[in-house]
């Protein structure tokens, strides 16, 4: 059976998660409105409370608060 879990590598070890930005990229981000990128924050929050579960919700938030007492 395929494994679930598409960011396990070799003997179950995760691999990093990288995601970066064309400078061209940011420089459109900073032509956008306070209030358009406010609003694009409040729909992925929404989104992420639609379709995450609750318990990978706390999970998330329980390594935040540990990552955020160093």
């Amino acid at each position: 059976m395929p494994s679930r879990n598409k960011s396990r590598g070799r003997e179950g070890a995760r691999t990093p998660f990288v995601h970066s930005l064309s400078k061209e990229k940011l420089a459109e981000f900073r032509g956008v409105s306070a209030e358009a990128k406010l609003q694009w924050l409040e729909d992925a929050n929404r989104f992420v409370r639609q379709f995450v579960s609750a318990r990978k919700q706390a999970r998330w938030r329980r390594f935040v608060n540990r990552a955020g007492k160093t």
